[in-house]
């Protein structure tokens, strides 16, 4: 049986599959864009020129900055590119290009600096967790060059991604090279950028917005060793725990982040050792001081402070590690044991009461004026006896106050 087709029939074919034909192509483009960086190896860097620079922080921003061609320089993008880590590292004597990555005009992307993203660039004007990326442009391009485009979304992307930086983050800008006569220091400084590269920008961010899909952070430490108070303690003395930590993970943790490492009591109750305004909470110790980082591989010591509480004899607590999202970091307990004297003054513990808490108040009567709580489990110590049913406690920081008598024990 034959079949015949019309002419439009057949057209219409035609163009139904060089569509799909077209559609799929880009489909294997859209995967194939994986962005392949050019090493500082691969470019022959002389690393003898670089200085270390231990200055870490977590990627907040991306920032793309067009370099202009000058006119006396016509080599190729590569030869370009090692001569500007030349000139900033030999001739200005800046640690290290200060660029984290570089793309050249045909797409080309280059590693920059040696740390990486989270590896701070100063720049006047700019928060230290910008990302910066350098754009060789030629000297009369106003805007991203097509070719070059392919590169920008790749690297930008991957970027975003890794660092959970939205597209929106992204941005254009320049920045100017400033001598200081005086100290004869030099530094970047940042300024803006107009015209069409803002317009090319826009165009990359809205390209890469639907491949957007910022990587999940899971971290992983080590507790190494433990460092626990020695000798004898009395109330009122404080004391210091030790910990050595290494990052078996492939995030660096930051404080004030949601991996930020916490201590926290096995059973999550109420530590007996636990100082206020220092601790997070009653049963969670802050290790981590502020601004401290421990990057893949490193391991750092971190130290936490105890309050000798009014608790007598052998103390024993355990902890175990957890970051502020509230994961457990797996075996990483540890005990905190410490030996307490005893004192001359008398002491009494909180009992349970009704509603959880014992009201303070002013002076030895159900009448006077609540000035604080307090918690059954507490302990204080006793200041006055009013034989009328009330104890006068210290607490603590010059203040004092009267409780019902019927709901506290003399426990020394």
């Amino acid at each position: 049986m034959k079949v015949f087709l019309s002419e439009n029939k057949v057209l219409k074919a035609i163009f139904i599959l060089i569509g799909v034909f077209f559609f799929m192509l880009l489909l294997s483009q859209k995967a194939m864009a994986q962005v392949s960086i050019i090493s500082r190896d691969g470019n022959n860097l002389d690393e003898g020129l670089s200085k270390e620079d231990l200055r870490f922080t977590s990627p907040e921003k991306i920032k793309v900055i067009p370099i202009t061609r000058p006119d006396t320089v016509d080599e190729s993008d590569r030869d370009w590119f090692r001569g500007l880590y030349y000139f900033y590292t030999a001739r200005l004597g800046f640690p290290d290009i200060p660029f984290h990555f570089v793309v050249a005009s045909n797409g080309d992307v280059y590693a920059g600096n040696k740390g990486g993203d989270e590896q701070v660039i100063s720049v006047e004007g700019e928060d230290q967790g910008v990302i910066l990326i350098g754009y060789l442009a030629d000297k009369d391009e106003t805007n991203f060059s097509l070719s070059s485009f392919k590169g920008l979304e790749a690297i930008i992307l991957e970027i975003a991604n890794r660092n959970s930086i939205k597209p929106e983050k992204v941005e254009v800008g320049a920045t100017e090279i400033v001598v200081n006569l005086e100290d004869r220091s030099v530094k970047l400084r940042s300024k803006d950028l107009f015209g069409s590269w803002n317009a090319g920008i826009s165009d990359v961010v809205s390209s890469i917005q639907d491949d957007y899909k910022p990587t999940q952070k899971t971290y992983a430490i080590e507790l190494l060793e433990v460092t626990s108070p020695e000798g004898d303690f009395l109330p009122g003395e404080s004391a210091i725990v030790g910990l050595r930590i290494r990052n078996t993970g492939k995030f660096s943790i930051y404080q004030g982040t949601d991996g930020e490492i916490l201590a926290l009591t096995k059973n999550e109750n109420d530590s007996r050792f636990f100082v206020n305004g220092v601790w997070a909470s009653p049963k969670q110790p802050i290790i981590m001081e502020e601004g401290s980082i421990i990057r893949p591989g490193q391991e750092r010591d971190f130290k936490f402070k105890l309050n000798i509480s009014l608790f007598f004899g052998e103390q024993t607590e355990t902890f175990k590690l957890t970051n502020t999202d509230g994961r457990v970091f797996s075996d990483t307990e540890f005990v905190v044991k410490i030996t307490v004297g005893g004192i001359e003054q008398k002491v009494v513990e909180i009992l349970a009461t009704e509603t959880g808490y014992l009201n303070v108040r002013a002076s030895a009567s159900g009448g006077a004026n609540v000035t604080s709580k307090v918690n059954p489990g507490q302990r204080y110590i006793l200041l006055e006896d009013s034989e009328t049913g009330w104890y006068k406690i210290d607490l603590g920081d010059g203040n004092s106050g009267w409780i019902a008598r019927q709901y506290a024990r003399i426990v020394n």
